[in-house]
């Protein structure tokens, strides 16, 4: 008699009949047993058998879940979470490749990320997932955006110069991110600061000695860093002053007197000297000075009066005069004789010192 077959129906283990031939396949990634009945009949009677068919497990690579492109910002952080799957259901572990200036560092499935102080830019990263046996990986890219640094300038000394003078210092300043800088100085009252491009000039009023508070800022236009400092002017000697001294006159056989006045920035102690005079005597006493003739004379000689403080002096010419004055005239005595009844001549004479 001719035979005909057939098979029963699997669940996940397909049964495919040709002729005598069966063919089995499994859904996808299903592993187990399944029974099935082969049957035989010549179209009257029928036989049968039951057997077992087995899918034996094969480890499948895990899947790791695309990676989105990571970014943050320059000198801060961020972190991901890698997601990746078994059909297997074996554990997972994570890996995460190397970079240069962007620092990736793996817990778990969580990669946080961090950069070089100050580094923007872009570099690629490649995340693993693996069973043990059999991996998988994807590709993604981590940038850090630029973010503005604020520029630095460098520690500014002390500076100091003398009295009525001045002097110049240069900032120094610098910026990561190459932008343009531009400078300034605040502070101070008496002294002065005056800025040109890097250079800071100093001055101060006529005479002004002391120590003021000044900042130096940089800045590229949106953020700026300062140093603060102290400027001092030491003290310089003064030259003491002495006013103009007027003339001074006196009569003759009289005398005269002037007083003198001197003033100093510095407030110094101050002494008075005068010279010149041939027949008028000068006498100083502190800042006063008498003046004296010898007796009957008169006319006008050239003095000098200074002021010094000890170091530096200051001078005044001036003229003292001693007015003539008309002097009573004096005679001479005269003397003669003559006899009784008799007379006699006599010249007279006298002197006058006019």
């Amino acid at each position: 008699d001719d035979l005909t077959y057939s098979i029963s129906v699997g669940t996940d283990i397909i049964a495919t009949l040709d002729d005598a031939t069966v063919s089995f396949t499994a859904s996808q990634d299903f592993n187990g047993s399944e029974s099935f009945t082969a049957t035989v009949t010549d179209g009257e009677y029928t036989n049968s058998q039951t057997f077992t068919v087995t899918v034996t497990a094969v480890n499948d690579a895990p899947a790791l879940a695309a990676v989105d492109s990571v970014s943050f910002a320059e000198d801060a952080s961020t972190s991901i979470t890698l997601s990746g799957s078994d059909v297997d259901g074996d554990d997972l572990t994570y890996s995460i490749s190397v970079g240069t200036d962007i620092i990736a560092t793996l817990d778990g499935a969580t990669v946080s990320f961090a950069a070089s102080q100050d580094f923007n830019g872009s570099e690629s990263f490649t995340a693993t997932v693996s069973d043990g046996e059999f991996s998988s990986s994807q590709t993604f890219t981590v940038t850090v955006t630029a973010v503005n640094d604020a520029p630095a300038l460098a520690a500014v000394d002390a500076v100091s110069f003398a009295e009525d003078g001045s002097t110049s210092i240069a900032l120094s300043g610098s910026d990561i991110d190459g932008d343009g800088l531009a400078y300034s100085v605040s502070g101070g009252t008496n002294i002065t600061a005056t800025v040109d491009g890097l250079t800071v000039t100093f001055s101060a009023s006529a005479n002004f000695s002391g120590a003021e508070e000044f900042t130096a800022t940089v800045t590229d236009g949106e953020l700026s860093n300062s140093q603060t400092f102290t400027v001092t002017v030491t003290p310089v000697n003064d030259a003491p002053a002495l006013a103009e001294v007027a003339s001074i006159s006196f009569d003759e056989d009289g005398s005269g007197s002037t007083t003198l006045e001197g003033s100093d920035i510095d407030s110094e102690d101050l002494t008075y000297t005068v010279i010149g005079g041939t027949d008028i005597t000068a006498t100083v006493d502190g800042d006063a000075v008498s003046f004296s003739a010898p007796d009957n004379f008169n006319g006008s000689e050239s003095f000098t009066a200074t002021v010094s403080d000890g170091e530096f002096s200051s001078s005044q010419a001036f003229t003292v005069t001693v007015n003539p004055v008309n002097d009573a005239p004096t005679a001479n005595a005269a003397s003669g004789t003559v006899a009784e009844d008799g007379s006699v001549v006599v010249t007279l004479s006298g002197d006058d010192i006019d």
